[in-house]
């Protein structure tokens, strides 16, 4: 990813930046497990695709596995606010991210964190067939509309 990327969820446009290779490899290592699960036998296939799978994958990630991936992903996260860009988080006193705007609720900062992972790992998402792809983000769309 060479530049930023820039989305709509909801009523607000957001501009993403790029994570580094290192962090990309680990938010990519916390997220194997939620793929797996996705998949019955290990392949990401059509008939293969599993969202129970999915759900009791992401129903088992820890806290802090769920925590690393958002934080990292909200960190290069800004928001259009009147004429300019402005952070969505800033860093937590104990470690962490907090939220800046107040409306950013579940739905929306889930959304958030799927368009910086699709942008930052495109090559890991072009691997995955179009169908399981175009489901996801058919999903995506629909939830952050």
């Amino acid at each position: 990813m060479n530049e930023d990327i820039v989305f709509t969820v909801g009523e607000h446009e957001y501009s993403a930046g790029a994570l580094d290779a290192k962090r990309q490899f680990h938010i990519l290592r916390r997220l194997a497990p939620i793929l797996g699960g996705a998949a019955d036998d290990g392949s990401l296939s059509r008939n293969d695709f599993s969202l129970k799978g999915a759900l009791d994958a992401i129903g088992t990630l820890p806290d802090e596995q769920f925590d690393y991936i958002a934080d990292h992903c909200l960190s290069v996260t800004k928001r259009r606010d009147g004429g300019i860009w402005a952070a969505v988080s800033s860093p937590a006193p104990g470690g962490g991210r907090v939220l800046m705007y107040k409306d950013i609720d579940l739905v929306a900062m889930c959304a958030i964190v799927f368009h910086v992972l699709q942008g930052n790992l495109s090559g890991f998402f072009d691997a995955i067939p179009s169908d399981i792809k175009e489901q996801v983000q058919s999903t995506i769309s629909s939830i952050s509309q």
